[in-house]
This record gives C-alpha cells, structure tokens and sequence, in this order.
C-alpha cells in the first residue's frame, strides 16, 4: 500500500524574532515494513536545508532563518510504501531466559538501551512485578503480549496526573498515568528482567552508571526492547553522558559551533516544538 503523507507545523510569534535555527526528525524511517519513495521538505520563510543522520539513525535536517520574521512553518511531505509482513513475536519461539541471551554478542553496542535509567529504574517493587510477568521459561512472545494486558488492565490513562518529571514510584503508586509513563513502565520491567535472568551485581551496575552517566549519577534511557534499536528518545533522559563522547553528543556540539561562528547566542526553546518531534531554538 502507498501512502501520500504530508505533516504541517507552523508557528506564530507575538513579536518577530531576530532569527533561528531548528534540527527537524520529520523524514520518515527506511526499515525492512516500509520504503520512502520520495520525500520534501518545505520551509517558510525559505532557509537552505543541511541533511546529517544521528546517534540513533534518524534523518535529520537543519535549517536556520538569519532574519527576522514573525512565522515559521515546516511542511513534509513523503510518499511511503509499506511492505507486507510476519507478526514480529509469532516468529520468535523462544523463553523469556533465551530472548534476554539472544543479543549478548551486541551488549556493549547495546548498552544505552539496556541499563536502568532515571525514567526506567530498578527496584524491589519492579523486580518481583517483573518476576511475575516475565518468568523466566515462560514463551517470550505470550509474556509480552500478557505484560501489555496487564498494563492496560492494571493502570488507568488519566491525562494531568503526571508530567515528564514524574518518577516511576509514583506511577505505580497512582496506578495511574499517560502513554509515557505505561511506555516507562514497560521498559523498565524488561530491562529488570534482563538484569535478573544475567544476575548483574547491583554495586556493579552502580559503579558503571557513574563512569558513563548522564552526570548526575543516573545512566541515560533509550526505546528498546531487550535488543531492538532504539526509534528515539524522551526529551527528559537526553543529557550529555560524563566520560564519553556519542554521536549525538558531537551532533550537537557541531550545531554550537556553527551557531557561535554566526554570531548568533542561543536562546530558550520552544514548548511546542517538541510536540511535534522538533528541536527548535528561538533567539532575540
């Protein structure tokens, strides 16, 4: 089937900004269930586009407007075919013990995704939930389509009690939440279970989150399930890791310097953008 997509994204200032600059993830992903025939970015007023790919894999697209102007709007447009495919987990007959095994040639490539996180944590409480919901010779398949049911029937979506401050503890203590925190949630108990079925020493997981480290003693979160690639980042776990430097880390360092090299000081970002997948950095 094709698909003809077209994504709009428009903002209005109340007074005219000087200029921006703006890193757009808006291209959609090449992957083994979709092409992308074509696709065009559009931008108003016109700015020159330059094209990088991220830490993560993500196309990304900068662009910056060096003059005032009182509105930005951002179009994309892309044509996707998708592809006919097999029901990932019916394929996988496998343990829950077999599927946390099966990438550990890959763990150190691996590593960001895996550990806990401030947003994804390991506790008393989430251990034994995830003893329960993930044994481990149970069918690697039906525990994770049983985990997603008894997240759904276990929590409430309740919009406004949480925000992206909002620690896993009191997720579990409300029972309640939106698709951040059950997302948060399920990664965690995955990740647990991981630490669990390869027995990690607490003090030893410790010890490493503080060499590679966001900097604040909390190791950094990415999606990803036991071994998938991660598709992106919540906003509040991307931070800068103390004693290495990534992709994405030089990523945006490339974009200061250019900045800095245009005379141009960066100010505060936009809320909005970043509800519709934008980095967007508004100066005066």
């Amino acid at each position: 089937m094709i698909f003809n997509i077209v994504h709009t994204t428009a903002y209005e200032y109340s007074a005219p900004a000087i200029e921006s600059f703006t890193e757009l993830r808006v291209r959609p992903r090449q992957s083994n269930r979709q092409i992308v025939q074509s696709h065009v970015t559009e931008v108003t007023p016109h700015a020159a586009l330059e094209e990088f790919t991220d830490y993560y894999d993500n196309a990304v697209e900068c662009l910056s407007v060096p003059y005032r102007h009182k509105t930005l709007t951002v179009t994309s447009r892309s044509t996707v075919e998708t592809l006919p495919h097999k029901d990932v987990l019916s394929a996988l007959d496998l343990s829950v013990s077999e599927a946390v095994r099966l990438n550990w040639p890959q763990r150190r490539e691996l590593f960001d995704f895996l550990m806990p996180s401030r947003h994804a944590p390991i506790t008393p409480e989430l251990e034994q939930m995830s003893k329960q919901q993930l044994p481990s010779r149970a069918s690697f398949a039906e525990s994770m389509l049983g985990l997603c049911k008894y997240i759904y029937e276990t929590f409430t979506y309740m919009p406004g009690v949480t925000d992206i401050r909002t620690p896993l503890t009191e997720v579990l203590r409300k029972r309640q939440g939106v698709c951040q925190d059950f997302a948060h949630l399920m990664i965690a108990l995955i990740r647990v279970a991981r630490a669990l079925r390869q027995r990690l020493p607490r003090d030893r997981i410790g010890s490493r989150h503080q060499r590679f480290g966001r900097g604040d003693g909390q190791p950094r979160v990415g999606r990803g399930l036991f071994a998938e690639r991660s598709l992106g980042r919540d906003r509040p776990d991307q931070r800068h890791a103390r004693g290495r430097t990534t992709r994405a880390d030089r990523d945006r360092s490339r974009l200061r310097r250019r900045a800095a090299a245009a005379g141009r000081v960066q100010g505060r970002q936009a809320p909005a953008a970043f509800r519709h997948g934008y980095r967007f950095a508004h100066h005066r």
